[in-house]
């Protein structure tokens, strides 16, 4: 079973690499988790070229953004839905992210919501 359950989580990193249809992007940064130090998560991201930069052990602040991201969803999501279903949960869970988080959430970093962020960005660049 224990096997089975790397397997799952090499899965989940890897799947929407493979699935992107965009512009890869030229560095990916994690944490020092199992199924991103697999053999095959990196060789993926060799074939791609992109470069894989990793936290050093114990320091969550050299991934602040993901950490600020989990922190986010488990207070406004996770939290307040405990008692929902594995179903319930996954269904909001991808809401969340597709719809609520980018185009109508304010994010205090910007002060707007992200969708409109991009969008100005893209002005200037």
């Amino acid at each position: 079973m224990f096997s089975g359950f790397n397997m799952m989580k090499k899965r989940i990193v890897i799947s929407p690499l493979e699935m992107y249809q965009g512009n890869k992007p030229q560095i990916i940064h994690s944490d020092r988790g199992s199924q991103y130090r697999s053999h095959e998560y990196r060789d993926l991201l060799e074939k791609e070229q992109i470069i894989h930069s990793m936290s050093e052990p114990g320091t969550p602040v050299d991934n602040a953004v993901i950490e600020s991201f989990h922190k986010s969803i488990k207070r406004e999501l996770v939290y307040p839905n405990k008692h929902r279903t594995k179903s319930e949960m996954r269904i909001l869970i991808q809401d969340y992210l597709m719809d609520y988080y980018v185009d109508k959430r304010i994010h205090t970093k910007f002060n707007m919501i992200l969708g409109k962020y991009e969008q100005l960005l893209g002005q200037v660049t």
